[in-house]
Formats: C-alpha cells, sequence, structure tokens
C-alpha cells in the first residue's frame, strides 16, 4: 500500500495508560474513534503495562 497523506487526516493515539489495563475499553475506544473518521490509530505502550498486548 502507497502512502497517501490522507490517511492522517484525523489520527488517534491510545494505550493501557487510556483504558486501566481494560481491553473491552479500548476496543470501544478504538471502535468510536474509527465511527467518529479517524483515518489512522496509533497503539502505543509505555511503562510497566507494555506487557497489556
Amino acid at each position: 500500500m502507497k502512502f497517501k497523506p490522507e490517511m492522517l487526516q484525523l489520527y488517534f493515539i491510545v494505550g493501557t495508560q487510556d483504558t486501566n489495563n481494560d481491553s473491552e475499553k479500548l476496543l470501544r475506544l478504538v471502535k468510536e474513534a474509527l465511527d467518529s473518521g479517524a483515518t489512522a490509530i496509533q497503539y502505543r505502550e509505555k511503562g510497566s503495562n507494555s506487557h497489556f498486548l
């Protein structure tokens, strides 16, 4: 897939720091972001919760 700038119109960044390690909440947030028009999702994990995946 070739990169196109319009792929990054609305970029959503999320990690367990936003969900208190609740995978269901993470999925809800991602779904809401996509339903709201997010064109890219980045999952970022920092610190001791990086084992979450």
